[in-house]
């Protein structure tokens, strides 16, 4: 009579390295028969409720009163780390050699870890045999990849200054596709950029409020009564200084500085700067940029910084559809500001920058949505101030916009 039994999977063990492994089976026969084994081993992830693996044994005999080790004939690979996850099933068919009967029998689920590969011995210190001088130096010249920490450099920045043996010259550097449509030339806040050749393929407009009452070609109204316009003395960094005063107690009493004609249709490369110091922080309201209103009533289109008691926000509207900034800045009384209002090449997104008298950035943000680039959006370029009075409002000194892509015309 038939009595052969699985008794012990010898792999894999109970901790098991990750990386091939054979599973192995030891099987008993303890009847007075020899036998024929066959058999079959699945291996299986608990967590994932799949089976993985499923592989048939090398068959072999097995003579009566003697045990073997029956292994799989193709290997299983883990493929991830995990504890008390993977769990085995084996099943033996023996076959007597005498009769010819046969049975089946299973070994039941066997649970089993799959671990890292262990570390290595820890190597004798030797640090000193790879640093500069040392027999064994390393050498990052040639290695693919990123230095985890800063590497220092030949100093030689002076080398490149002007009048040095290395001096650089803005104009003659080019853009990596060689077009020659785009030289660098100075951004304004104190970096470089790429920009079109002047002339008829860019537009350039600015004024320095040099001349009193006539911001040309920037137009200047009167909002309310009593607003009084005031040339007051320069200083060196601020020449030509236009200060707004009102003299009315309404909330509604400003000025408002603009191109004449909404005709800018917004399509990429405009950039507009206003310098300025708010006097009276509360209540007075500001909007710069590129926008289509005239008073103090929400532009329906345009990209524009809105300056509300000292909080300065990005703003963009497309046919009266707004969007804000994330971020804000808070700027503070009698301090010059630099505003800088922009679309990029495409006019996908805009950017509202805010820098310091001296060039520093103070805040950054940029909007993606609700940037007028259709016809019937078109815009103007300046700003519209109010306030309460009778105060001074605020003083400025330069303003500007320029269209820097070719235009073809």
């Amino acid at each position: 009579m038939l009595d052969v039994r699985p008794t012990l999977y010898v792999a894999p063990l109970d901790e098991q390295t990750i990386g091939p492994l054979v599973p192995v089976i030891h099987v008993e026969n303890l009847a007075d028969e020899d036998a024929n084994i066959t058999g079959l081993a699945r291996i299986y992830r608990e967590s994932l409720g799949t089976l993985l693996y499923t592989s048939v044994l090398h068959p072999g005999s097995l003579n009566h009163g003697q045990s073997a080790d029956f292994s799989a004939e193709t290997e299983f690979n883990p493929g991830a780390i995990a504890d008390d996850d993977y769990f085995i099933l084996a099943e033996i068919t023996a076959r007597s050699t005498l009769t010819g009967n046969s049975e089946t029998v299973q070994l039941g689920q066997f649970f089993f870890d799959v671990k890292p590969a262990p570390m290595g011995p820890v190597p004798a210190t030797h640090h000193t045999t790879h640093e500069n001088g040392g027999m064994d130096e390393i050498s990052v010249a040639g290695l693919s990849g990123i230095l985890g920490d800063i590497q220092p450099v030949d100093t030689h920045a002076t080398s490149h200054q002007a009048g040095e043996s290395d001096a650089l010259e803005i104009a003659n550097l080019g853009t990596a596709e060689m077009d020659d449509t785009l030289v660098l030339a100075p951004d304004g806040a104190g970096g470089v950029e790429f920009r079109a050749v002047a002339g008829n393929s860019s537009i350039i407009i600015e004024n320095d409020f040099l001349y009193f009452d006539f911001p040309l070609p920037f137009a200047l109204s009167n909002m309310g009564p009593d607003i009084t316009t005031l040339n007051i003395p320069s200083t060196p960094n601020h020449l030509g200084v236009w200060r707004l005063t009102s003299g009315d107690n309404s909330a509604y009493a400003g000025a408002a500085v603009l191109l004449d004609s909404r005709t800018i249709i917004i399509a990429g490369t405009e950039t507009t700067d206003l310098i300025l110091q708010i006097l009276q922080i509360s209540p007075t309201l500001l909007r710069f940029g590129l926008h289509n209103t005239t008073d103090d009533s929400e532009p329906t289109d345009g990209i524009y910084i809105e300056i509300t008691d000292g909080l300065a926000e990005g703003k963009s509207a497309n046919d009266s559809t707004r969007s804000t900034t994330p971020s804000s800045f808070n700027i503070s009384a009698s301090t010059w500001y630099r505003l800088i209002v922009s679309a990029n090449l495409n006019a996908t997104t805009a950017t509202f920058t805010i820098l310091s008298d001296t060039g520093t950035t103070l805040w950054t943000d940029t909007l993606s949505t609700n940037i007028p680039v259709t016809p019937g959006r078109e815009v103007s370029c300046g700003f519209v101030l109010t306030g309460t009075g009778p105060s001074d409002l605020a003083e400025f000194d330069y303003i500007s916009i320029s269209i820097t892509r070719p235009l073809v015309r």
